[in-house]
């Protein structure tokens, strides 16, 4: 420099040190420049130094800047932040924007409210590092209140002048929906003009959506001068990188690991993550952590802890999960919610997440508060998760209204199981109006991400014309995917189809499948579907002991129908099953205890087989709690005890009440013992219209003797009263189709 100044240099040295000797302020700064960059005079660092501090002095807000940084820096004079913070101090006050935005930076740690304040001024001059600055702050919420809105604002601001990091960060928000609506063309553009200038990250970031169109076939045309662009940008990393860069060593490890401008090479990816490791660089050491996880656990470890004490959070969490499960390492409960608690109070969410999982139960309010903190940084997981306890109300109060509000926003951004859990909420028309459609289409949202509970729901949705048309086929296809996923509900639904032969063809061996595939998880409907055809062969060889085995574990659960099923096959001592009546006794009493009524008619007519009294006072109990659950036979029998006087008082009156209760039933007993009782006046008026009604109906429903009964009764009658008898007997048959 010093041997090839021009006159014109030289002059204008000479010049500005005639001016700067006579204390002119912006001449004393030129000359400080001059003298730094060796222009028209040989290079000097202390007579630049002498000359910014002269310039300082006097007020000029670019040299109090250069002299704060160099202070700050410990170039070319001895470091002292006190007088860094003075310098930058006086500049900003001058409204010197890069000052202002490094006094923002020097304050960050001791002073976050003077820094946030410092990098407000300075992103109002125009500064785009100070605009990043706070769009970073009010993303992540540090230093001040989350606001995404604000983020956004702060963020495109800074894109627009060109900021590299800030057009990538705006392009994130973008493609997940964050502080704005969420647009992929917009996040594509702001990605290409980031990688445009090299930017690693956003490289990166349009690879991995390349790599996900071509998984979903999806791939976009990319002309020639993207992939050149990509190459250049990769083989500019490159150079950093083999001058000893660590991030660029990083970077470059990313770009071999996904493909980014370079062919995939793994091995290559790693050299560069460990040549970047070892340096000291914590995102590589979580990345050698990552890729060592599923081969060398303890060679993982020692990587995400050498992250983990530098502050990367997600080596924390690694740390923390790892622990706290102890898959392949040394289950340690304590050391997994240090790990998890250092990552979350540095605002990670998924280690809010975790701990929220961890204070689930007895430290409710404490899962609450974290999950609160993951979901106001928009993890979807986690407002899920607090929507769930809103919906519960294990927060101490029910709230459906925050819980439909938390499950729309896990929703937005493709969370299958709030889809659904807003699906279930507006089928049941809880905390909103009742719309079966939009059920439906919640649901289909999360059944075509395979949300298995969804795919259930969606069949349930066509089997019942719920919302959408009613088609039995798609509601066996959809359950067909949600049974493949091991939905329980969805293998018991799918068995049914095939036994009953709706929506598909009747097919007994794969009804016999998925209700096996569902009792096996101990589904105790399935259990006791596997347990009847195991009697009924349909479907698997006959096999009343394989029956017992499965009604026993649906019994087990206290499943009344499963035992009422026992006493039965133990009472018939049917397929090479002894017969064991006490056992019988004891499943029917089970069942009969917790009121299944065809359980308490068996028990009633096993004790009504005794001669004992104290036997047939608890027939007569048993049936009578059948009887007032609607039990027809029961009906019948109770009406029989009284008409005879056994196990209670004899009583015409009561009898007739519970024959007419079982004949309404369509029982054909009952309506010939009601014709008998009607022709005889036993308990009843003596009326031949009514007693030739019950005879006709017993008799149309199979009932021998009621023919007999019926003739002689029209012996007893007139021409009209027969005709009216048989109007009778139309209109009953109208009323009781389904008995008739």
């Amino acid at each position: 420099m010093t041997t090839d100044n021009t006159d014109k240099e030289k002059r204008a040295f000479k010049k500005s040190l005639r001016l700067a000797e006579f204390g002119e302020p912006k001449e004393q700064f030129t000359l400080g420049l001059m003298y730094a960059n060796g222009v028209g005079v040989a290079q000097d660092f202390q007579q630049a130094m002498h000359w910014y501090q002269k310039a300082a002095e006097n007020g000029v807000a670019a040299a109090q800047y250069i002299l704060a940084g160099k202070y700050e820096t410990g170039t070319g004079i001895d470091q002292d932040v006190q007088k860094a913070f003075s310098w930058y101090h006086k500049a900003g006050e001058r409204g010197h924007s890069k000052a202002l935005f490094n006094l923002g930076k020097l304050y960050t740690s001791a002073h976050p409210g003077l820094a946030v304040n410092c990098m407000h001024e300075a992103a109002a001059k125009g500064l785009a590092e100070a605009q990043f600055f706070l769009g970073t702050a009010y993303a992540s919420g540090n230093h001040v209140a989350q606001d995404l809105h604000q983020a956004l604002s702060f963020f495109q601001n800074a894109a627009e002048q060109g900021s590299a990091p800030a057009q990538t960060a705006l392009a994130e928000l973008f493609a997940n929906g964050q502080g704005c609506t969420r647009d992929l063309k917009t996040a594509l553009y702001w990605y290409r003009k980031a990688a445009s200038q090299n930017h690693a990250p956003a490289l990166i970031a349009l690879t991995k959506i390349d790599a996900q169109a071509d998984a979903q076939g999806l791939r976009r045309a990319r002309s020639k001068t993207v992939a050149t662009e990509r190459r250049h940008s990769s083989s500019r990393w490159a150079e950093v990188a083999s001058q000893g860069d660590a991030e660029a060593r990083y970077y470059l490890g990313v770009m071999y690991e996904l493909g980014a401008g370079v062919e995939l090479d793994l091995a290559q990816a790693e050299s560069w993550y460990r040549r970047a490791a070892a340096e000291g660089y914590a995102k590589a050491q979580l990345k050698l952590g990552q890729l060592h996880e599923k081969q060398d656990i303890q060679e993982a470890l020692g990587w995400y802890r050498k992250a983990a004490e530098q502050g990367d959070t997600q080596a924390q969490t690694a740390l923390g999960r790892l622990y706290s499960a102890g898959q392949d390492v040394k289950q340690d409960a304590l050391q997994g919610f240090f790990w998890y608690f250092k990552a979350g109070e540095s605002g990670d969410p998924k280690a809010q997440v975790a701990l929220g999982k961890l204070c689930e139960g007895g430290l409710g309010h404490l899962a609450t508060a974290w999950y609160q903190k993951a979901a106001e940084q928009n993890d979807a997981e986690a407002q899920c998760l607090l929507g769930r306890r809103y919906a519960s109300g294990e927060n101490g109060h029910q709230d459906h209204s925050l819980a439909l509000s938390w499950f729309k926003k896990a929703a937005e951004q493709g969370f299958a199981e709030a889809q659904f859990l807003l699906g279930n909420m507006f089928a049941a028309g809880v905390g909103v109006r009742q719309d079966l459609e939009q059920a439906v289409s919640y649901y289909q949202q999360a059944a075509k991400q395979g949300f298995a509970a969804a795919q259930n729901s969606l069949g349930v949705a066509h089997s019942r014309g719920e919302g959408i048309g009613k088609n039995n086929r798609q509601a066996v296809a959809w359950w067909t995917k949600a049974a493949e996923g091991g939905n329980v509900e969805a293998q018991f639904n799918l068995g049914l189809m095939y036994e009953k032969g709706v929506g598909v063809a009747q097919n007994y061996t794969q009804s016999f499948f998925w209700y096996r595939r569902a009792a096996e998880q101990g589904l105790i409907k399935a259990q006791c579907a596997v347990g009847a055809m195991c009697i009924s062969g349909n479907g698997i060889v006959q096999n009343y002991n394989q029956a017992i085995a499965w009604y026993k574990k649906a019994a087990a659960h206290g499943d009344a129908k499963a035992q009422w099923n026992l006493g039965t096959l133990y009472s018939s001592g049917r397929g090479g099953v002894p017969m064991d009546i006490p056992q019988a006794s004891e499943w029917w009493s089970k069942a009969a205890t917790s009121g299944f009524a065809p359980a308490q008619s068996s028990l009633a007519t096993l004790y009504a087989r005794s001669d004992e009294a104290k036997h047939r006072q608890q027939a007569v109990y048993w049936w009578s709690k059948a009887a007032e659950q609607g039990d027809a036979e029961a009906q019948y029998n109770l009406g029989l005890m009284y008409s005879q006087g056994k196990g209670v008082e004899q009583n015409d009156e009561r009898a007739f009440f519970w024959f007419d209760k079982a004949a309404e039933h369509g029982l054909p007993n009952a309506q010939s013992k009601l014709g008998l009782m009607y022709v005889t006046a036993q308990g009843v008026p003596l009326d031949y219209i009514e007693a030739y009604k019950w005879f006709t109906l017993a008799k149309d429903n199979g009932e021998i003797a009621s023919k007999q009964n019926l003739d002689h009764v029209a012996t007893l009658m007139t021409s009209l009263q027969i005709t009216e008898a048989q109007r009778r007997v139309k209109e009953w048959g109208r009323k009781h189709a389904k008995y008739a």
